[in-house]
């Protein structure tokens, strides 16, 4: 049964770039909601499903044991065709959202199996920002990118091993950190492909330049 408040979780699909895609945007756009209809199809007709799944024209809804989904069909083509057209503000904005969005949550759930403690503190964090109303303010994605610098780059203590650790930690982090200074380089691959010095210079770089962009941020947290 779902519950009426029942937040959306969205599910990004990738699928492999084939000569047979249109080079076309529309044409792109309209074949791809021909396969969200063909699954939602496919699911609706499974006999041992719970799921009800319904097409849209960007995405495909699935509902059932409490849950419900969205899930996105991502392929890079649509990019490429978007960028030849001229049309870089939308094409950015699609790369964000369905390549280096999951890639981020993917490297943040590599970070939590090596720190028990982060995901709780996630959840602190997260709860204090929005009682704070923050939230309109300060991106999801920063939130987390704060915490996990409290545990990737603990020093002068050791990584915390509780939730409210974890959650002093991130309000000691945003109170004593030289934001005006320099930006905040989080490796969230510190582990398995540790940041160079070049590719650390390259970052912080980079974010300056995006600072000044932006017209001299408060706040600038960087990762690769």
């Amino acid at each position: 049964r779902l519950r009426l408040n029942a937040e959306g979780i969205d599910c990004v699909l990738q699928l492999q770039e084939s000569g047979k895609w249109p080079d076309e945007v529309e044409a792109m756009r309209t074949l791809t909601s021909a396969f969200y209809l063909q699954m939602a199809r496919c699911l609706n007709e499974m006999e041992s499903s719970s799921f009800v799944a319904k097409a849209f024209s960007d995405h495909l809804q699935v509902l059932g044991n409490g849950y419900a989904f969205r899930l996105y069909i991502w392929n890079n083509r649509e990019v490429k065709l978007l960028k030849a057209m001229g049309e870089k503000a939308e094409a950015i904005m699609l790369e964000e959202e369905f390549f280096h969005r999951p890639q981020h949550v993917a490297s943040l759930v590599a970070v939590s199996q090596k720190f028990p403690a982060m995901p709780g503190t996630l959840r602190l964090c997260k709860r204090w920002v929005a009682s704070s109303f923050l939230s309109t303010e300060v991106r999801e994605e920063v939130v987390e990118l704060l915490v996990a610098s409290c545990f990737i780059s603990p020093l002068p203590f050791a990584p915390p091993a509780s939730p409210l650790a974890g959650f002093i930690r991130f309000l000691w982090l945003i109170s004593t950190f030289d934001w005006e200074g320099t930006p905040l380089v989080v490796d969230l691959e510190f582990d398995s492909n540790p940041m160079t010095n070049e590719l650390y210079k390259e970052c912080v770089d980079a974010a300056e330049v995006a600072r000044d962009q932006a017209g001299g941020a408060p706040i600038c947290v960087c990762t690769r």
